[in-house]
């Protein structure tokens, strides 16, 4: 056999044998493997990439999920093209109906896999997702910090403020409760007493609006010469952004009782005020380990010695310990323009500014 006739033999026998070895499968048709109980959740996005993780919350056309490798991820809704879940997730729908079970979505179906059999939905009508089956603790949140600063020597001076939120969270309702307090002293003589309380249900008719049916303030200030302030509200607000970064704006109307601890002669110890308020708060994630939350309102008096309040909150929180310790700088200001004369005959300042700094807990 000659050397050209062995060479073409050895060409054919590569080519045939290279023509029966399977080729490797491209990325766009590569799967991941069936999920195990308890194991990790796996997302398709439109582009044809896979994720793996553990689906965190959806919310508000949000998809917040956790990637061992990757960190917190974000996606829109629209893009998630398909989902497999062999953990627990609670999926709301829009109008009020709710599904718990294992998840798998693919064509813009989603299918929840039930104690008593599968259920089918268009990914279109998924208003929220959550981890878990739905208990009431899944629905509430708390913050809470404290500032201390204490000096002695040749002044003894002690500083307390905190802060505390409380919130149930549904993708119904809202109900918020938040409470604020200044203390102060030198050489025992007090220089700052306040507190402030502010409580308000929200009931969401969409995504973005909602109507606040009750909202009660009540605050108090030796310095401001106020005994008690307290006021009873209804109004509306809509969200701008809804998402990890929330800012809404509200508006509503009420009633206001304020009661001076004294007053000049003559000068009525109790008023009574109709109100308007406007107002807006911004939460958001300026990084992964900083969050900022500030609100501003202000709210004219109308009647008896007419007046204009300006309330603003500013707060950064920088993680130190996980996502639970944070360590806290905060900044409150509070104007009065009609501040009340006391029987002494001192006016107290129009504007307050209180600049505190200390540990906080979010979970």
């Amino acid at each position: 056999m000659s050397i050209t006739t062995r060479i073409g033999l050895a060409i054919l026998l590569i080519g045939a044998t290279w023509a029966a070895y399977p080729a490797a499968p491209s990325a766009a048709d590569w799967e991941p493997p069936t999920p195990k109980p308890e194991s990790k959740d796996w997302v398709r996005l439109s582009s044809g990439e896979w994720v793996r993780g553990a689906i965190e919350l959806l919310q508000y056309e949000k998809m917040y999920f956790d990637s061992e490798e990757m960190d917190d991820l974000e996606f829109d809704w629209e893009d998630v093209a398909e989902i497999r879940s062999a953990r627990i997730l609670t999926v709301g729908m829009i109008g009020g109906k709710v599904v718990s079970g294992t998840v798998a979505m693919s064509d813009g179906i989603m299918r929840i896999r039930t104690g008593v059999g599968v259920e089918e939905y268009s990914a279109s009508q998924v208003l929220a997702i959550i981890e878990g089956r739905p208990t009431e603790l899944n629905y509430w949140s708390l913050k809470a910090t404290a500032n201390l600063v204490a000096r002695t020597g040749n002044t003894e001076q002690n500083d307390f403020t905190s802060f505390l939120r409380l919130r149930r969270q549904t993708t119904r309702s809202q109900f918020n409760a938040e409470y604020r307090g200044n203390y102060g002293s030198t050489d025992g003589e007090s220089t700052v007493a306040n507190s402030r309380v502010d409580v308000d249900a929200n009931w969401f008719l969409s995504r973005q609006l909602f109507v606040t049916p009750l909202a009660v303030d009540l605050f108090n200030d030796e310095f401001q010469n106020i005994d008690l302030r307290s006021g009873l509200s209804a109004g509306f607000g809509y969200y701008l952004i809804r998402s990890k970064t929330d800012w809404q704006i509200n508006a509503s109307g009420g009633y206001q009782k304020t009661t001076y601890i004294s007053v000049g002669e003559g000068e009525d110890l109790t008023v009574n005020n109709g109100t308007i308020t406007l107002g807006t708060t911004l939460e958001m994630d300026l990084t992964k380990n900083i969050e900022l939350d500030t609100e501003y309102s202000i709210r004219r008096t109308l009647g008896t010695d007419e007046t204009t309040l300006h309330h603003s909150y500013f707060m950064l929180s920088f993680d130190i310990l996980g996502d639970i310790i944070d360590f806290t700088a905060s900044v409150t200001w509070d104007h009065n323009s009609n501040p009340k004369t006391n029987a002494e005959g001192i006016t107290p300042k129009s504007d307050d500014v209180t600049m505190a700094y200390g540990l906080g807990v979010d979970f």
